[in-house]
């Protein structure tokens, strides 16, 4: 669904601006003082959802190259609002002291409302061929951090798991 359907998609509306919603998770992990992966980095996915990613984005620069289509790429990472996202999952962790996973050490988040306006500017901004960009907010916070920040709000200690505490799979 993430290939064939975004395929479909961009022939059925290869007269119009597309910007299709993609993800950081085609890029490597880089250290966590860097300022992120670029646009120009080579993309390197981790397992199955970031593959049928690059499939997603692959469908939209074909049909962009085939029918002139301009386009962006939107790769986003954590977009958050009140009701969801890393924050939310984090803060009804802590709240239920249920364990929070510390595998994916540090997160990088952007409201919502500025993720939409984003993609909206975008539009105006469409390449032809499309071209990839990336969305995400000022800074890099570790989970660990996040999670004692909260826990201190909410005066309960986070319960941290890393992988050497679980059994393997």
């Amino acid at each position: 669904m993430n290939v064939h359907v975004p395929a479909m998609v961009a022939e059925h509306f290869r007269a119009s601006r597309i910007v299709a919603f993609s993800t950081g998770a085609v890029y490597p992990f880089v250290p966590t003082g860097s300022q992120g992966a670029t646009e120009h980095c080579a993309l390197s996915p981790m397992g199955e959802y970031a593959n049928s990613c690059i499939g997603r984005e692959r469908m939209f620069e074909y049909y962009s190259h085939a029918y002139a289509t301009p386009g962006r790429l939107f790769r986003l990472n954590y977009a958050i609002d009140m009701r969801y996202g890393v924050l939310f999952d984090i803060a009804c962790k802590v709240r239920d002291e249920a364990p929070i996973d510390l595998d994916m050490g540090h997160v990088n988040v952007i409201w919502q409302g500025d993720a939409n306006a984003q993609a909206l500017r975008c539009l105006r901004q469409a390449t032809t061929p499309t071209s990839a960009i990336n969305v995400s907010g000022p800074e890099t916070i570790s989970v660990r951090w996040l999670a004692a920040a909260i826990g201190e709000r909410l005066g309960k200690a986070p319960h941290l798991v890393a992988r050497k505490d679980r059994a393997p799979c």
